[in-house]
């Protein structure tokens, strides 16, 4: 969103049922997304609003955290694990 215009600069496809607190943005070129409805994390570039991968994660996530420096994205699930997605 382009807040001097109030107008939608881009809107990318990431699948269905996307989650809330399920965004995590390790840094300013990429957002990853939860789906809980099929276990999967999308992952978008920023530089290009395209969804470059779709991870395969435990069942039943809720929240998405990126650690301090940038370099993973942590996935907490209901069923008590934690996936971890390093970052390149």
């Amino acid at each position: 969103i382009d807040t001097a215009t109030n107008t939608v600069t881009a809107t990318i496809p990431v699948g269905p049922f996307p989650d809330f607190p399920g965004v995590a943005l390790p840094d300013s070129s990429a957002v990853y997304v939860l789906h809980p409805d099929d276990d999967s994390v999308s992952v978008i570039e920023t530089a290009t609003n395209s969804v470059t991968a779709t991870v395969r994660v435990g069942e039943g996530q809720y929240y998405a955290l990126a650690s301090p420096d940038g370099s993973a994205v942590y996935i907490l699930s209901w069923s008590g694990t934690i996936s971890v997605i390093g970052r390149q």
